[in-house]
């Protein structure tokens, strides 16, 4: 489709069961909270994991999603030679606004339908972060949701110490 010029390089769209959809427009509030999730685990995790923003994630041979997180398994190639796929992931996280229906209802599934161990929904307008673990049979058997100054776990990294304030940059 690049070749004969259907979509063109950096075009918002992302490979899910086979369909190009087109991504809406990036709004401020949604990039704020991009960049200031990229910072926060850059610099919590630095050298422990990778952080990946906006990039693709392989997830079989019909979806490869570009979740606005990822938080990967160092690999000394720095997935130069392939995407990551869920074996890599450690963390996924995406941030709705006015996504969430499609995040919720299309993303999760597909998350957890291809072992995605853990995904985070970072909920713009009801200003929580939903959190989905425990993948089985193409669903997050356990989910939870919290606001505010609430510690959110973390399964890769346990003592990671971030709460939807931080993410959400809500100070007390």
């Amino acid at each position: 489709m690049l070749e004969v010029g259907i979509l063109h390089e950096g075009d918002p769209v992302e490979l899910i069961e086979g369909e190009l959809i087109l991504m809406p427009p990036m709004s401020a509030p949604h990039a704020g909270v991009v960049y200031r999730l990229n910072a926060l685990f850059t610099s919590r995790l630095a050298g422990n994991a990778l952080v990946g923003s906006q990039l693709p994630v392989r997830l079989g041979d019909a979806s490869e999603p570009e979740p606005d997180l990822l938080i990967l398994r160092p690999r000394g190639d720095y997935y130069g030679n392939s995407h990551p796929t869920p074996a890599d992931v450690l963390l996924l996280v995406e941030v709705s606004r006015t996504s969430y229906d499609f995040d919720l209802h299309v993303k999760a599934p597909l998350y957890a339908r291809h072992g995605v161990p853990e995904f985070w929904l970072v909920n713009l307008g009801a200003r929580q972060v939903e959190r989905f673990t425990d993948p089985v049979e193409g669903m997050y058997t356990s989910v939870a949701s919290y606001g505010g100054e609430e510690a959110i776990p973390c399964g890769a990294f346990p003592d990671l110490a971030l709460t939807a304030a931080d993410l959400l940059g809500e100070t007390a």
